[in-house]
């Protein structure tokens, strides 16, 4: 199941001079972080079909979210073949400690109850 983003982080996006192109970008890589490293993989491709744009209208919106701030990337070269990979960051999404611990605890949950499930249907 997919975390909900902290409602600061839209409220950043939405309080931001921003293009809407832009918002619509930082929105899709919100919903493809990694919340344990902050950082997310989706190819231009990717996210030109997510947000039904053109991957022109991706790439400036990208350099439009570097250029301000919001984002940094790296490209990385993937080993043993010719493809590479932008790992983002999102600088304007700040993890509080409450939802990381809500986090644990819903792992934690998640857990015990699959080891009972577990437990029961070995009886």
């Amino acid at each position: 199941m997919r975390q909900i983003m902290p409602m600061q982080s839209l409220g950043v996006l939405a309080e931001s001079e921003l293009s809407p192109s832009a918002r619509l970008v930082a929105v899709m890589l919100m919903h493809h972080v990694n919340r344990k490293n902050g950082l997310c993989y989706p190819s231009v491709s990717t996210l030109a079909s997510d947000c039904g744009c053109q991957p022109t209208t991706i790439k400036k919106a990208l350099a439009e979210l570097k250029d301000l701030g919001f984002i940094n990337w790296e490209t990385k070269q993937l080993p043993r073949v010719s493809t590479r990979v932008n790992h983002y960051s999102l600088l304007f999404v700040h993890w509080s400690e409450s939802d990381q611990s809500n986090d644990q605890s819903n792992d934690q949950s998640n857990d015990q109850s699959n080891d009972q499930s577990n437990d029961q249907s070995n009886d």
